[in-house]
Parts: structure tokens; sequence; C-alpha cells
């Protein structure tokens, strides 16, 4: 299931400020965030397909809650990451927790939300559909400028971001594709855009 998810080299030194804590920065770590992540990755690898299934689903209902605190709490923040898909979120974060066995769960978590802290969304946006694969993916408006400003900026787009993907963008995104080692297809992959947001 994660195997799809080979988004190699994802090591994020982004520091995420501290919501509420005590003089010295510590705060309690509660449920499934104070666990290593070795304890997940065991679960996801498991033979076991009901436990495999509920580990899962309960850390990534975990993650749902961090992240709908996270945009409660921050100040800036509509929407702390740009995938709405909760299983792309779940494949990252576990990727990550595979790199580091031994960290808390919360601050796996901690890091992927700040890895993505220049690709938020600061206020509500539209969700729209975009294809991936033969299926469609979720995403807010606002994220598909953001996706179609990076493009501008490294020139393979020339026009103006609009949140729509027509010719141009399919155009500019097949050919970013091809340079940087993707399926190039002109979709806007989760692949593709976790590249895109994280350059």
């Amino acid at each position: 299931m994660f195997a799809k998810y080979t988004l190699s080299a994802f090591s994020i030194f982004v520091a995420t400020a501290a919501f509420g804590s005590d003089a010295d920065g510590k705060f309690a770590v509660r449920g499934i965030g104070g666990q290593a992540c070795s304890v997940w990755t065991s679960i996801a690898a498991s033979t076991d397909e009901a436990a495999r299934r509920d580990g899962i689903l309960a850390f990534q209902a975990w993650i749902a809650g961090y992240l709908t605190a996270t945009n409660r709490l921050k100040a800036d923040a509509y929407d702390a990451v740009p995938f709405l898909d909760m299983i792309n979120v779940l494949a990252i974060t576990m990727n990550e927790c595979k790199a580091t066995p031994d960290e808390l769960a919360e601050n796996t978590v901690a890091r992927v939300v700040g890895a993505f802290d220049k690709a938020k969304v600061t206020a509500e946006s539209p969700i729209v559909m975009v294809p991936d694969a033969g299926a469609e993916k979720p995403y807010r408006q606002a994220t598909i400028k953001l996706a179609q400003q990076k493009l501008v900026d490294l020139g393979y787009l020339a026009a103006d971001p609009d949140g729509v993907i027509g010719p141009a963008t399919t155009e500019a995104l097949t050919l970013y594709q091809s340079e940087n080692g993707l399926t190039s297809n002109g979709e806007l992959s989760v692949d593709t855009m976790f590249k895109l947001l994280l350059q």
C-alpha cells in the first residue's frame, strides 16, 4: 500500500512553532502520537489484515485530528498541508517514520506539517478535482494556483495561475515531469505535487 509512495529523500529539517508548552518548551503528547514511529511501521507491515487495517485507520484518524488542531491554532493556516486525501498525508508520514523509527509519531507528523508550511492554504478555497492515474484527487484551488506559480517560477508555464488544469498547465506539467524523473503524463500526480511544492 505504501510502496507506491516512493518519495525519496524527504528528510525534513523544518521546525514548527510550539503552540503551547512549559517554560522549557516541553509538552505532554497524548494518544497515538506518543508512541514511537516503529510501532506504526510494524503495524503497517503486519500480515494480520484486521490489525493492519485498524492500526492504519487509527493512525490516519489521529493525524487528521492533529491537522485540524493545527488549522485551528496556527494563525495563518486555513489548511496546513496541501493534500486533502488523508491517505497521501499518511503515506508521507509513514515514509518518514521508516527513516526515524525511534522518533515519537507526533514529532514526525510535526516535521511533515512544517515542511509544507510554504504550501499551506491561508484562507478558505474551493475544492477542485484533478486527474491522477485514472482517478481524481481533491486539492484546494489555492494549492493548484501555487503549483502553477511554481511552474511559472521554474520557466515551464507562461500563463497566469488560475487554479484550473487547462492545456497550458498540462503541457507545462508534462515537460516538468519529463525533466524531473516523474511519470510524464501531464497530470498533477501526488509525486508531481510533492516535488513541486517542496522545491
